[in-house]
C-alpha cells in the first residue's frame, strides 16, 4: 500500500477507500483501536474536529469527531492505568532485548524489578540487582527471584476491576486461598504499612471511578507511528500464563510424586 492508501488492486476497490466511505457516511461513529495504534486513531479524530474552513464551505465537513476507544487484551488494564501506574522508562521488551548485548542491558538503570501477578515474563533481565515475584504459581521466573510473595490465584481473589470502556466489574472469590497466599491487595496493604505508608483496606467505589474518568487527556496530534512496544500477541501471552498453571498443577505433583515412587521401589 502507498501513502495514498492504494494497494495493487487499485485505489478505488481498497479496504481502505471502504473504510473512508463508510466513515464519512457515519453520524455517530467510534473508534476501536489496539493501544499501539492509539495516536493514529487520535490523529483522526483531531482531523474531523477541526476540518479547514474551505471544506466547510464546500459542504464536505460534516464528519462527526468520533470517540477513540483502546481496547488493550488484558481485563483490567485501564484500571491500572486509572491508579496512577503508568510505563515509565525501559520496558521489559527493552530490558531483555537480545539485539543488545549483555553488557548494554547490564547498563540499564532498572536495579529493583517487582513482577506482579501472571504476566508473560520467563527471564530475569541482566543487571538486575533485585528481583521481586508476586504470582501464584512457582514460574520460570519466579525461580530466578530473589524473594517470592505467594498471592491467590484468579478464582482464589475478588474485587473489582475496571474494564476497557471504564465500567466496573466485580469480581467474586469462587475457593478459599491454599496455604499461606493472599491477594495482591492484602500483599499491598501489608508492605505500604512495613513502608510507614500505609494503604486503607477499603473497595473501590463507583464515585471513585467516576471521579478518576473524569480526567481527560487532551488530543493533540503526533506522527502516525505503530508503538510497538504496545503491542502484545495474544496467543504467546495466553499460552506463557497457562504455562504456569499447568506446570504447577497438583495433577503434575501427582504424577511426579508417581514417577519417583516407581523409581524408589524398583
Amino acid at each position: 500500500m502507498d501513502d495514498r492508501g492504494e494497494g495493487e488492486g487499485g485505489g478505488e476497490n481498497s479496504e481502505l477507500t471502504e473504510a473512508v466511505a463508510l466513515f464519512e457516511k457515519a453520524r455517530n461513529s467510534v473508534i476501536f483501536t489496539s493501544p499501539s495504534l492509539y495516536g493514529a486513531s487520535a490523529n483522526i479524530a483531531l482531523v474531523t474536529r477541526h476540518s479547514p474552513a474551505s471544506l466547510r464551505e464546500a459542504g464536505q465537513a460534516s464528519l462527526v469527531t468520533p470517540k477513540v476507544v483502546a481496547v488493550p487484551l488484558e481485563s483490567n488494564a485501564k484500571g491500572v492505568i486509572l491508579m496512577g501506574l503508568m510505563s515509565e522508562g525501559e520496558s521489559y521488551k527493552e530490558m531483555v532485548d537480545i539485539a543488545k548485548s549483555k553488557e548494554q542491558r547490564a547498563k540499564s538503570d532498572v536495579k529493583v524489578l517487582y513482577a506482579i501477578g501472571e504476566i508473560p515474563l520467563n527471564r530475569r533481565p541482566d543487571g538486575i540487582d533485585f528481583l521481586i515475584v508476586q504470582n501464584s504459581h512457582m514460574t520460570e521466573l519466579a525461580t530466578q527471584a530473589d524473594i517470592v510473595l505467594p498471592s491467590t490465584a484468579t478464582f482464589e481473589s475478588e474485587g473489582t476491576i475496571v474494564d476497557y470502556l471504564g465500567r466496573i466489574k466485580y469480581v467474586h472469590k469462587a475457593v478459599e486461598p491454599a496455604g499461606e497466599a493472599r491477594s495482591h491487595r492484602e500483599i499491598f496493604i501489608e508492605i505500604s504499612k512495613v513502608m510507614g505508608k500505609p494503604l486503607i483496606k477499603s473497595g473501590a467505589k463507583d464515585t471513585d471511578i467516576k471521579k478518576a474518568l473524569k480526567s481527560k487527556i487532551k488530543i493533540t496530534s503526533k506522527p502516525f507511528k505503530k508503538k510497538e512496544w504496545l503491542d502484545i500477541n495474544p496467543e504467546e501471552m495466553i499460552e506463557s500464563i497457562n504455562a504456569s498453571v499447568i506446570n504447577g498443577s497438583r495433577l503434575l505433583w501427582l504424577k511426579e510424586t508417581e514417577e519417583a515412587w516407581k523409581v524408589s521401589i524398583t
